[in-house]
């Protein structure tokens, strides 16, 4: 047996017809003589509030929808509800009634929190509108609840942009490159925001030349976070750190452009070395040895043609007592840079100390062969080989001369130079001397 036809949907659909060709006022005559004889079916009031919404009266298509609701009280149909707002918010859009549109898509969003696409349709009208912070929160909601959609990824990128938020500008548009990565929109705006890290980063630049240091670590952190594939900004940052004493933060920047560029960042590598130098040179200031000794040692690994840090670890050795060490150290420096005056100083009274040990074992011919190597010259030669002549207490005499001159010698720690670019400009300290 054939189902019997519902005379009320006949009757709803028929309305729908009316209304889909324009004759507003037939199809809401039609829908309320319906209301009257059926009013206890939700459909008709549903049918109702569309015909209200579609000729623009809004608060008796509200009237109707919530009449509707309460008669049904499904979850369905709190979605047909919000549906039915968010359609006719979108023909106010078209129209630039932005008001009646955010008013009804609010209502959508107010029947139904769920239909989440409507908080990209207001986030829309608050654009439309200059809302910006109020279509950011409406898109970082609908982002979150529906991840992976690229158009509301893409959207909440541009309003970060607006903000003057180009970090979260740049989060956004890499999460859409990760998603599709043929996305030429996504390309296009992220060409554009690595521009703008560049400008942030010779603003940093400009900040470290005034010496507001603070100011340019923040700066080129957000350098970093828009476009992190550019390792000047990381180096520039480390510098940055080591002005302001974060030595480790420096060296973690550094560590980090070496290792991704494989050691080809021969800036990097240039001010890691500087980095570790001053650490070294800091701690053997404040009396840290052991320590001084292993940031010497890891600069010296990282470039070894710097004659600086082998006078500085060799320094470390003397404070140690270490001679042989510290002679080593010296040595390799002198080598490196065999016209150092400061250098050659050291060698000098180095050979003067390793003498005068000799000279207290008893020794004859050791004590000339390491004395003679001091700064003195050949009349240091001549003077001692007549002490060496003379009585024992003589020569003790000679060798509290020697310990004197020891005791006024001062020995600077030396700072790695700087090259002559400018990544290199912040290379020295204060109170350091360059050579």
């Amino acid at each position: 047996m054939p189902e019997q036809e519902d005379p009320v949907e006949r009757q709803i659909d028929e309305a729908r017809k009316l209304l889909l060709q324009g004759h507003h006022v037939q199809s809401l005559a039609l829908l309320s003589k319906l209301a009257f004889t059926n009013a206890d079916d939700f459909r008709v009031f549903v049918a109702k509030a569309e015909c209200y919404l579609t000729i623009g009266d809004l608060n008796s298509a509200t009237s109707s929808l919530h009449h509707a609701q309460s008669l049904a009280g499904s979850p369905d149909l709190s979605l047909s509800l919000s549906q039915a707002y968010d359609g006719k918010a979108l023909q106010a859009m078209e129209d630039s009634q932005f008001e009646d549109a955010l008013w009804l898509l609010s209502q959508a969003i107010e029947h139904c929190p769920s239909n989440y696409i409507v908080f990209a349709h207001r986030a829309a009208v608050f654009v439309s509108m200059d809302r910006l912070s109020k279509a950011r929160d409406d898109l970082e909601h609908y982002t979150t609840v529906v991840p992976g959609d690229c158009e509301g990824m893409m959207m909440l990128a541009y309003v970060y942009k607006d903000l003057g938020e180009p970090t979260a500008a740049t989060a956004c548009v890499q999460k859409v490159l990760n998603w599709r990565p043929e996305n030429k929109e996504a390309r296009q705006l992220y060409q554009i925001l690595r521009g703008r890290a560049g400008e942030l980063y010779n603003h940093g630049n400009t900040l470290l030349l005034e010496e507001k240091v603070d100011e340019a670590i923040d700066v080129l952190t957000k350098a970093i976070e828009m476009d992190p594939t550019d390792f000047r900004f990381r180096s520039r940052r480390a510098i940055a750190y080591r002005m302001v004493g974060r030595h480790d933060l420096s060296v973690s920047d550094l560590t980090h452009v070496i290792e991704v560029t494989d050691r080809q960042d021969k800036t990097a590598l240039r001010q890691l070395v500087i980095t570790y130098n001053e650490l070294g040179v800091e701690l053997l200031e404040s009396g840290s040895f052991a320590k001084a000794l292993v940031f010497f040692g890891l600069a010296i690994q990282e470039d070894p043609s710097v004659a600086a840090l082998y006078v500085n670890r060799g320094d470390v050795h003397r404070e140690l007592k270490d001679l042989p060490s510290a002679l080593a150290d010296y040595t390799k420096a002198h080598e490196l840079q065999p016209n150092d005056s400061q250098t050659r100083m050291r060698l000098g009274m180095l050979h003067d100390a390793r003498g005068l040990t000799y000279f207290d074992d008893g020794c004859a011919v050791q004590p000339v062969t390491e004395i003679a190597f001091h700064v003195f010259g050949m009349f240091v030669k001549l003077i001692l080989f007549c002490f060496l002549a003379c009585s024992q207490l003589v020569c003790r005499g000679v060798r509290i001369i020697f310990l004197c001159s020891q005791v006024h010698e001062q020995r600077t720690p030396i700072l790695v130079p700087p090259g002559n670019g400018k990544d290199e400009q912040q290379g020295g300290g204060k109170g350091a001397r360059k050579f």
